[in-house]
């Protein structure tokens, strides 16, 4: 399957309707399904890197379990960071989950994608602490009426951006500061004050909200091309 300078190919499934393949996943994927504690966690994990190989294969050519994956950590070398693609250096990728939705994005740039589930009339919804990643002027932006969209926004998009650049939730998220989340997206200003040269698009899916961050982009504007994947879907 091929990519253009401007898309991104955001793949998507649901956990109930995705089968897990623990042949396919390597002897990582399998070790980090085992050190979770409770059973629906790793049935959900396991789904995760079993679609995440499902769709990689699509670009690859090769078959899931064939796919190899490096986490080394830009830290300290142990494999829990960023994933990438070994010996593909032109397929760039990233993924992300709720409790009920799992996504991936595909692309030639890098690129971080981060979804939550946005059901408004869910009033338990525990929103509140996301206000500590959350500049003053950002806090400020958010509408008490649409607490909920407001801070998922902020938080999407400042996930999207830390996945993009592989540095996790390392750096001052309040130093992160973005344009008001009723705005397109843009980087204010950055922890070192060096704004990263990020194209930031946001999404909706069902029940979910998202967004996608691409580093050094060529093209604008970014294409969001979305495909929901039927390998080992239930009928």
């Amino acid at each position: 399957m091929n990519l253009k300078e401007n898309e991104v190919h955001i793949w998507w499934t649901t956990f109930d309707t995705y089968h897990k393949n623990l042949n396919h996943l390597d002897k990582v994927e399998q070790e980090k399904v085992t050190r979770l504690k409770f059973p629906k966690d790793q049935e959900h994990q396991a789904i995760t890197y079993t679609f995440l190989r499902d769709v990689l294969a699509e670009y690859t050519g090769q078959r899931p379990e064939d796919i190899e994956i490096s986490r080394d950590c830009l830290g300290c070398g142990a494999q829990h960071g960023k994933p990438a693609l070994l010996n593909e250096s032109q397929i760039k990728f990233n993924l992300s989950h709720t409790a009920h939705f799992v996504v991936v994005g595909v692309s030639n740039c890098e690129l971080g994608i981060d979804i939550e589930e946005a059901d408004e009339a869910d009033e338990a919804k525990d929103v509140e602490f996301l206000y500590s990643a959350l500049s003053q002027s950002e806090k400020e932006q958010v509408d008490p009426k649409e607490k909920t969209k407001g801070l998922l926004t902020y938080w999407t998009r400042k996930e999207s951006i830390v996945k993009a650049l592989g540095v996790g939730l390392t750096i001052d998220l309040q130093a992160l500061v973005l344009s008001g989340c009723s705005e397109a997206p843009r980087i204010v200003a950055f922890p070192d004050g060096k704004l990263p040269n990020a194209t930031m698009v946001d999404f909706e899916l069902e029940d979910v909200m998202g967004c996608v961050t691409l580093l050094e982009a060529k093209e604008q504007p970014v294409n969001l091309i979305f495909r929901r994947h039927a390998a080992f879907c239930q009928s």
